[in-house]
């Protein structure tokens, strides 16, 4: 985390909620005492016990929580979580939009040619492997999906209902298929 920009470094360590905060308290114990409740609600989450538990580290396993929160509504996540541990069990790139998305600060779910195409260590299009950092403070079921993802042999998801939810595909051509049904339902 050392060697990622700064302005990046606590991205997932600071968990989403609300905080009691003195008015009058100076910005560094503020910040101390964000980061020890949120790594008490971290823990209390399992990420920690749970990464140890499946041989993980718990920091890559909050990375993919990260990544789970972005990419999928609750009812999907263990699906996407188990499409990223597949993708890294084989060394396939991840490709997914939000983590281009992460460091142009957008919120979108699509991505450009040319977004894809820049250079840095979020882009997962271009660069094999998890990204540095958290791209977000996931939640509770992003925690969990990605500690026990549902087992099953997708490789490949694009939401495709204008709920949110997802369909799942293990070979390249489905996707394509499921863009096309994406399309004509109005989820993109």
């Amino acid at each position: 985390v050392a060697a990622v920009d700064p302005h990046r470094r606590l991205e997932g360590l600071i968990v989403p909620g609300l905080y009691n905060v003195r008015p009058q308290a100076p910005a560094a114990e503020v910040l101390r005492e964000l980061l020890a409740r949120s790594g008490e609600l971290i823990e209390s989450a399992g990420l920690v016990s749970g990464a140890r538990a499946i041989g993980a580290d718990p920091y890559d396993v909050l990375i993919i929580a990260s990544l789970v929160e972005k990419e999928g509504i609750v009812p999907d996540m263990p699906r996407v979580a188990r499409v990223i541990y597949n993708r890294l069990g084989v060394g396939q790139r991840l490709e997914l939009d939000s983590t281009v998305n992460y460091p142009l600060e957008r919120q979108t779910l699509l991505t450009s040619p040319e977004d894809r195409a820049r250079v840095g260590p979020y882009n997962s299009y271009a660069v094999p492997g998890l990204p540095p950092t958290p791209i977000s403070a996931p939640g509770r079921e992003a925690i969990a999906a990605a500690l026990e993802p549902e087992e099953g042999p997708w490789f490949y998801f694009v939401r495709c209902r204008t709920d949110g939810s997802s369909c799942f595909a293990v070979s390249h051509e489905e996707p394509l298929a499921n863009v096309r049904q994406a399309r004509a339902n109005g989820a993109i």
